[in-house]
């Protein structure tokens, strides 16, 4: 008995001692973090362009209206740890000029949707976070200041950074084709302003759209004549849900942080078993008003045309539909064109 009670005990007391732990280093991460995103944003006031990119300024983006300068020194971040600092011009923001760049210490991240810091914008800053622990470094009356314990202050804007990267957001480019993404969008993105999201999934994409009759060799237009029965063969990809888990490569999972880590080996392991997105209908539109709907990946179905004209075009498209209600794209591979003509 009381050998169980010193196994106890022991255990209680490490457990105490892990805690501690990690609430002391939680703290020294933040306040290392802080303190180096001040220290930065401090720098800011002293960058200055040297000649040579002040002429391209010039040259290539035009003279600032009265009152503006001709470049601005700014803190903008490239993915959720790394920054820049550097100097941009004004009237053409295309046109920068890298200083250095830094990253955050482990463990350490700045809120998502926030880009950074521009130099001279009253209460605009940026939130850093670890281990559920929030911070804050923004300006205020030309002084940097910061705060280890953030709630959220509602005078104080931290999503109002300069224009950056999709990844210097949190978020992530989506293709266009082959992912819905999930709101919000981030329009101003620098790389993918289209398809910046928070997060992507995945969309059935047609694998194969054709008819028989043949389209006419080099083309998607098919040509029968009226009451000339057209099959349509289609091919979908199987859905997988959520498209973070696989789009991720070797680089972007070793700079993931812990909680992201886990998140990503929980989809890995448990997503695809049972609680992805699945394909619930494939719609076939004749471009006739008239419209059939099928269940399976592939498929065919025929529709036999009429028409009382000297020719008659109709499009014809196919879409599937995912339990989710994710809605593939149309594109060239999901269309054909049918031209009929009169018996």
């Amino acid at each position: 008995m009381r050998t169980l009670r010193i196994i106890f005990t022991t255990v209680v007391t490490l457990i105490v001692l892990a805690v501690l732990a990690g609430l002391i280093t939680r703290e020294i991460l933040l306040t290392m973090a802080v303190s180096q995103v001040r220290a930065d944003a401090r720098e800011l006031s002293s960058l200055s362009a040297d000649p040579s990119f002040s002429q391209s300024c010039r040259e290539f983006g035009g003279v600032p209206p009265d009152g503006v300068s001709l470049t601005r020194a700014q803190l903008r971040f490239t993915s959720q740890r790394d920054y820049v600092l550097e100097i941009v011009c004004q009237t053409n923001q295309s046109l920068r000029s890298p200083i250095r760049t830094a990253t955050l210490p482990r463990l350490v991240e700045k809120g998502v949707g926030q880009s950074g810091l521009i130099q001279g914008e009253n209460l605009s800053g940026l939130t850093l976070s670890v281990l559920g622990r929030t911070g804050a470094v923004y300006e205020e009356d030309i002084f940097i200041r910061t705060v280890l314990k953030y709630n959220g202050e509602p005078e104080l804007v931290v999503d109002q950074g300069p224009p950056t990267l999709c990844e210097g957001y949190g978020f992530r480019c989506c293709s266009e084709t082959a992912q819905s993404g999930v709101e919000p969008r981030q329009p101003v993105a620098l790389d993918c302003p289209r398809s910046c999201y928070t997060s992507c999934v995945e969309k059935p994409v047609v694998l194969n759209f054709e008819s028989d009759p043949s389209p006419v060799v080099g083309t998607r237009t098919v040509i029968v004549q009226a009451g000339q029965p057209v099959e349509f063969f289609y091919t979908f990809n199987d859905v997988r849900g959520d498209a973070f888990a696989d789009s991720l490569t070797a680089a972007e999972r070793a700079n993931l942080s812990l909680t992201e880590r886990f998140g990503w080996l929980v989809r890995a392991l448990f997503w695809r078993n049972g609680g992805g997105d699945k394909l619930e209908k494939v719609i076939v539109n004749f471009g006739d008003g008239q419209v059939t709907e099928l269940s399976d990946l592939h498929g065919a179905v025929s529709h036999t045309y009429t028409c009382t004209r000297t020719e008659c075009i109709y499009q014809v498209t196919v879409q599937a539909v995912t339990a989710a209600g994710t809605v593939s794209s149309l594109t060239e591979s999901s269309k054909l064109e049918l031209r009929v003509v009169p018996e």
